[in-house]
C-alpha cells in the first residue's frame, strides 16, 4: 500500500514539474517571466547579443542602445518588457545627468521610449492612453528640435486619428509631418507621409 501512494505522489510532482513554466534567469535577462522556449532563433539571437553588449558595458548610454536593439527588433510581444525597463534606466539615468551631451542623448532615448510605449498602449486598445504619450513624446523632440522624431510622431498621431475616425485631424498631422519630412530631406519619411495622406484620400 505504500508504494502505491508513493507512486501516485511521484506522478503529482512530475505532473505539476510539467505544468510549470521554466523562467529565465531575471538577474541576466532583466525582465520577469520570459520563457526563452515560446521565442524564435531569431529572437533568441536578438537577446543573446543585445544582452551581452548590455552587460558588458559600463557606460549607460551603451546600455540603453543594446536594449533599443530589443525593443525595436523582437517580434515577440516580451519586447514590452525590455521597453517598460529601459524606459526605467532612462529616468534614473537622468537623475544622475542634469546637464551636458549626455543628457541630451538620454533626452531623445527617453522621447522614443515615450513612443513606444504609446505604441504598447494602442495595441491594448487604449487609445487615450496612446495619444497622451505620443504628445508626451513630441513635447520632448520638439524641446530638442529633433524634426526626424518630430516627424514620426506626427505621422503616429496621424495614424492614430485615422483609426479613431477624426479624418480631418489625421490629414492635418500627416501634413505636418510631410513638411518636415521634405524640409530635411527624408526622403523615407516623405514617402510615408504621402502614402498615408493617399490613404486617407482614396
Amino acid at each position: 500500500m505504500k508504494d502505491y501512494y508513493l507512486f501516485i505522489i511521484i506522478l503529482l510532482l512530475i505532473s505539476l514539474n510539467g505544468v510549470t513554466q521554466n523562467f529565465a534567469d531575471k538577474e541576466y535577462y532583466l525582465v520577469d517571466s520570459l520563457v526563452l522556449g515560446e521565442l524564435t532563433n531569431d529572437d533568441r539571437k536578438l537577446l543573446d547579443n543585445s544582452l551581452e553588449i548590455y552587460h558588458s558595458s559600463e557606460n549607460v548610454l551603451d546600455k540603453i542602445n543594446a536594449l533599443n536593439g530589443i525593443c525595436e527588433n523582437m517580434m515577440h510581444n516580451d519586447w514590452t518588457k525590455f521597453q517598460f525597463f529601459q524606459h526605467k534606466i532612462i529616468e534614473d539615468a537622468l537623475q544622475q545627468n542634469k546637464s551636458g551631451a549626455i543628457k541630451l542623448e538620454l533626452l531623445k532615448s527617453l522621447a522614443e521610449s515615450i513612443n513606444n510605449i504609446g505604441v504598447i498602449y494602442g495595441d491594448l486598445g487604449l487609445t487615450n492612453r496612446e495619444l497622451k504619450y505620443y504628445f508626451k513624446s513630441l513635447d520632448i523632440h520638439e524641446q530638442l528640435n529633433n524634426k526626424n522624431g518630430i516627424s514620426d510622431i506626427y505621422n503616429n498621431i496621424g495614424y492614430l486619428y485615422r483609426g479613431m475616425g477624426e479624418i480631418n485631424k489625421a490629414h492635418a498631422y500627416y501634413k505636418k509631418s510631410l513638411k518636415i519630412a521634405i524640409e530635411i530631406g527624408d526622403k523615407q519619411s516623405i514617402a510615408l507621409s504621402l502614402n498615408n495622406i493617399g490613404n486617407i484620400l482614396d
